[in-house]
């Protein structure tokens, strides 16, 4: 949320949390939820934000993390979960992650929340959630400013090779580039500061600022950083479901191979 508090939700892939009401229930204020900027991620849980897993709870910098488990997770038989990387996944029964989460010191019968849920709650009654929220501890600043910096320096190393590279390099570079597009590795992740950072410049350099005040200059920005997020948050989406589709279809051929 705004005061920089971390809240894991674990839920089924074909469920979308509604994060007003969520927030609601939590009794979060005027520090609604949002999806956690990439470098708190890493800070918190020492993952990439599409390798999200409620076994990175593990790291002892994780121990201020929130948890929230769909109810319904009980039901499944099995449970998709990143081990730590999003190239590989693990198959577990729900019985499973609870020992786990028991060993990491979190008991999951407090953890178990029915998200389908909209309560209203009387004038000075406490929401159902407030719980959860007292136990979320906000991030400090220092602890995440390593991960902002190694992004940015990240970012600075693939301009300055891609500025120092001769044309005729780059022009070969592109072509190989294209011919293995399907083979490449995607980028390990997309740092969404410092790439409004460099629309802004561009912005700037084109006089598409001049007639905006600073205020509103600062509203573009924060508009676009938005945007970013959600750009980044729908393609890390798209790799899970590809990744549960791919893990669905292994299963059910091993199944078949079993019962011919």
């Amino acid at each position: 949320d705004k005061k920089n508090r971390l809240f894991m939700v674990v839920t089924l892939g074909s469920y979308r949390v509604d994060l007003k009401v969520l927030s609601y229930r939590l009794g979060t204020g005027t520090a609604a939820l949002r999806m956690a900027p990439t470098e708190f991620v890493r800070a918190a849980l020492q993952v990439l934000p599409g390798a999200l897993t409620p076994l990175s709870l593990a790291h002892k910098s994780a121990e201020g993390v929130a948890l929230i488990l769909d109810e319904r997770l009980r039901k499944c038989p099995k449970l998709c979960l990143h081990p730590l990387v999003n190239t590989s996944t693990l198959l577990m029964p729900a019985s499973d992650l609870e020992a786990f989460l028991r060993h990491v010191g979190r008991e999951p019968e407090q953890l178990y929340v029915d998200l389908e849920a909209c309560p209203k709650f009387a004038p000075g009654q406490l929401p159902d959630l407030k719980f959860v929220t007292d136990a979320a501890k906000a991030m400090p600043k220092e602890a995440v400013e390593p991960f902002i910096e190694a992004g940015a320096q990240d970012d600075a190393q693939a301009n300055a090779s891609t500025k120092a590279a001769p044309k005729k390099e780059r022009k070969v570079a592109d072509a190989k580039a294209a011919e293995a597009a399907d083979a490449a590795p995607l980028p390990a992740y997309v740092d969404v500061r410092s790439t409004s950072a460099r629309v802004m410049e561009l912005f700037a350099r084109e006089g598409a600022l001049a007639s905006l005040g600073a205020a509103a200059a600062l509203r573009v920005e924060r508009d676009l950083e938005a945007a970013l997020h959600a750009l980044q948050n729908a393609a890390y989406g798209r790799g899970h479901a590809a990744a549960r589709r791919a893990a669905a279809a292994q299963l059910l051929g091993e199944y078949n191979t079993i019962a011919r």
